[in-house]
């Protein structure tokens, strides 16, 4: 992804708010399965077949710094499409996942700017749409949306003059209302900073989320 950043200076405040514009787009693989009506399709896209299967990507993220915190707005959408069999049936998935996530950042620990750790807490949106269609039976299709809380911390460390690396990791869900069981968050980004105000990221990241309602028929499960 790309880091575009912007300074806004405080005109009765010493502040000044620093702000970072993200666009970016992960190679992203699915791997999971999700029930809607008892009815269960298995979701395997990998890093392979994401072009082929995804039929629309957008992702991005704004985050705003003074020196005492930081306010981070992430957010994805994607719409894919997988088919598989399953006992000796065709079962068409088509999925789509938007999520937004608001977190506060406080930094705990700060070298000059050169190391540096914070910790993180927020709230992370998810919007699902589910539809299951099994060739020559029934389909199914819904739509859950839940809102899960999420505590984890950042580390960046500076180890070139224009060299940086990021890592995050969080944790949330926690079966909290109409949350889900578990959902966690691993990433690792290296940052080039080829011009004034601009930054190239290349890294890993891994989002996993576990949510179920529902029994029998009405059963309900997102395992991705």
């Amino acid at each position: 992804n790309l880091d575009m950043t912007v300074v806004a200076e405080g005109v009765e405040s010493e502040a000044a708010w620093e702000w970072f514009i993200r666009p970016y787009f992960w190679f992203a693989a699915v791997d999971g399965d999700v029930t809607v009506d008892a009815q269960k399709a298995d979701v395997d896209i990998g890093f392979g077949d994401i072009l082929s299967d995804l039929n629309l990507g957008v992702m991005g993220q704004v985050e705003g710094r003074t020196d005492d915190y930081a306010i981070l707005l992430d957010s994805f959408y994607m719409s894919l499409s997988d088919d598989n069999r399953k006992g000796g049936t065709r079962v068409d998935a088509d999925l789509d996942i938007f999520m937004s996530e608001l977190d506060m950042i406080v930094p705990v620990f700060d070298d000059e700017s050169v190391n540096q750790i914070e910790v993180l807490g927020g709230l992370r949106y998810w919007h699902v749409h589910q539809d299951i269609e099994a060739k020559g039976g029934p389909g199914a299709d819904d739509t859950q949306e839940w809102v899960d809380a999420v505590v984890g911390g950042r580390w960046k460390l500076d180890f070139a003059e224009d060299w940086d690396f990021r890592a995050r990791g969080d944790i949330g869900g926690f079966g909290i209302g109409t949350g889900s069981k578990m959902t966690y968050q691993l990433a690792g980004t290296f940052g080039w900073h080829f011009a004034e105000q601009w930054t190239a990221d290349f890294g890993y990241r891994y989002l996993d989320v576990d949510r179920s309602r529902g029994s029998g028929s009405a059963r309900q499960e997102q395992n991705l």
